[in-house]
């Protein structure tokens, strides 16, 4: 028998969040339906019995004591889920027999839609001492054959050993898949970035087609071997085609995330790119050629990210130079990332201008910012007619 257990008790919604969140993809029908909510109808074809049963049963109620409940057997063959509280919150539940059948995700299909999405041939087999690791295909041989692998992890320490583990194993690039966004860009990104592999969600790779009520392989997705087997200069140590950021066709805004990770560099990532890339004040034309240093557009853009991400009007007579370098700021994004689209447009409601894509500021150091309210000020100085980003130290 196997005690199933949930990771964290705000139980996920989704397939992805689902896998993502139990300790491995097995559990009684209650317990899925619990975790996939509204996915769960959607994926219930990937759900397979096994021989086994459980010892423990999902609670029903929302309480946040000692859950889940413990499954006891009577002589009689009556089946209870007893509430484990010292003070019973709620009554037994009288269980039927098929109610404990566990049943297992059937990872198959998924990293089959994953292959078809990248046009690799998929192979779908768990990787040797990674037992939470699978190698879901390669890519033809134009490509060098480059693997791709999914991993169940999600903690800091077990990718590190994963990718580590597949680092030795290849001796070559190969691309990992993660199984949310969630985890690429709050776990993955961080955890890898002095290993450089290369991530992307499964959640990116596969969808659910409303129309033809079935899980698809996603589309835009070829180009990323591409980039990994002839990256034309390593993408993450600021080397820029002459176009500009090379995000995949049809990207927008909102598929963008982009966070400073020192005073003059940026980290962008964008949706179907499997490695960030280093960005710096002249890939963005915001760099005085006199100087060396970077102008009033860069200065803007990290105080938009100290402040949340939205530049807010607040005194009349002194917001024209302010108008003038947001304007300058769009144009110079626009430009970069070859988006049409306004990239911090105007809120009237709420009386700011607020950012298409998701920004992240520098955190905060001791040769940084001392006070919070100090780099919100930034606005103020910005609306002087006397302020120039040259002679502010906070943002030099």
């Amino acid at each position: 028998m196997r005690i199933r257990e949930l990771i964290e008790r705000d139980h996920p919604s989704t397939l992805w969040s689902a896998i993502d969140h139990l300790l491995d993809p097995v559990a009684t029908m209650t317990e899925w339906r619990q975790v996939m909510a509204s996915d769960f109808r959607r994926a219930r074809s990937f759900l397979r019995p096994t021989s086994e049963r459980a010892e423990i049963f999902p609670c029903p109620f929302s309480y946040s004591g000692d859950c889940p409940r413990r499954v006891v057997e009577l002589d009689d063959g009556t089946i209870l889920a007893n509430c484990n509280n010292v003070e019973r919150y709620c009554d037994t539940i009288h269980l039927k027999p098929s109610q404990l059948i566990l049943h297992e995700m059937d990872l198959r299909p998924l990293m089959e839609l994953a292959a078809q999405a990248l046009g690799v041939q998929m192979i779908g087999t768990s990787v040797q001492e990674l037992s939470r690791t699978f190698l879901v295909g390669r890519a033809r041989r134009a490509l060098k054959r480059i693997p791709v692998y999914w991993t169940l992890e999600r903690h800091s320490r077990s990718l590190i050993h994963a990718a580590s583990s597949l680092s030795m194993m290849d001796k070559g690039p190969f691309l990992l898949l993660l199984t949310s966004e969630k985890t690429v860009t709050d776990v993955g990104e961080y955890a890898l970035s002095a290993l450089e592999v290369p991530l992307i969600a499964m959640e990116e790779l596969v969808g659910w087609d409303s129309s033809r009520e079935e899980w698809m392989a996603t589309e835009g997705h070829e180009s990323v071997l591409q980039q990994i087997a002839h990256p034309d200069g390593d993408p993450t140590r600021g080397e820029h085609s002459a176009t500009g950021f090379p995000a995949p066709p049809d990207s927008r805004w909102e598929n963008l995330t982009i966070e400073f990770i020192a005073n003059e560099v940026m980290s962008v990532r964008c949706k179907g790119m499997p490695q960030p890339r280093r960005v710096e004040p002249e890939h963005l034309g915001m760099k005085d050629q006199r100087s060396g240093k970077p102008n009033a557009q860069w200065g803007l853009l990290r105080a938009i990210a100290m402040a949340g991400g939205e530049l807010r009007l607040e005194r009349h007579h002194a917001d024209a130079k302010l108008k003038k370098q947001k304007q300058l700021l769009s144009k110079a994004l626009k430009k970069y990332f070859q988006m049409e689209e306004e990239p911090i447009p105007w809120d009237r409601e709420s009386g700011a201008w607020h950012v298409r894509f998701r920004l992240v500021p520098y955190e905060h150091r001791d040769d940084q910012y001392e006070e919070d309210d100090q780099s919100l000020s930034l606005f103020e100085q910005a609306r002087d007619p006397e302020w120039d980003v040259m002679t502010d130290s906070r943002l030099l």
